[in-house]
């Protein structure tokens, strides 16, 4: 009965020592997802910083093609043409 009760024993150690293996590389993972999040992070701020310039730009675009129309209509209204 000694031997039986020691073997429980035995594997019930062995159960915690794999668990506490599992829960380190769960420990890890977390913290490698965890530093993946604020990389993600950085890029979404990144990408909001461009979406912004790129709306200013096409803003800007925007306003030199109605000038530049603008003109052309001045020019075809004089009788001069391209």
């Amino acid at each position: 009965m000694k031997e039986a009760l020691a073997e429980k024993d035995n594997k019930i150690e062995e159960q915690a020592k794999e668990l506490e293996e599992k829960d380190k590389k769960l420990e890890e993972q977390d913290k490698k997802l965890e530093e993946q999040d604020k990389k993600l992070e950085e890029i979404d701020k990144k990408l909001e910083e461009i979406d912004k310039e790129l709306e200013e730009k096409a803003k800007e675009l925007e306003g030199k093609a109605e000038l530049i129309a603008r003109l052309q209509r001045q020019l075809e209204e004089k009788g001069i043409k391209d």
